[in-house]
């Protein structure tokens, strides 16, 4: 049962620092293409969320190698690719 519910949280943590990487390349993208200030409200959203999101977006290689480490450095891990894309997102935010 135990073995079960861990690849199951594994999963569920895979899932979640994914769908987080992704939101916040897609913040980072639009807010770098569109003129957020250009509406009052935008502005103080993006105002709001753009210090956690830089926050998110370079600790989560640290955070991948870390569930890389608890999934003993395995070369099929699920989180060695959650490093690689996350990576390449700190690359195309510093780019783009």
């Amino acid at each position: 049962m135990k073995i079960n519910q861990s690849k199951n949280d594994e999963a569920n943590w895979f899932a979640i620092l994914l769908l987080v990487n992704f939101l916040t390349v897609t913040f980072w993208i639009v807010s770098q293409n569109v003129d957020v200030y250009r509406f009052a409200i935008v502005g103080a959203i993006f105002e709001l969320f753009w210090l956690p999101i830089i926050a998110s977006l370079l600790l989560m290689p640290f955070v991948s190698i870390f569930f890389w480490y608890k999934d003993k450095f395995k070369k099929k891990s699920k989180f060695v690719y959650l490093l690689l894309v996350s990576l390449l997102s700190i690359i195309l935010a510093l780019f783009a």
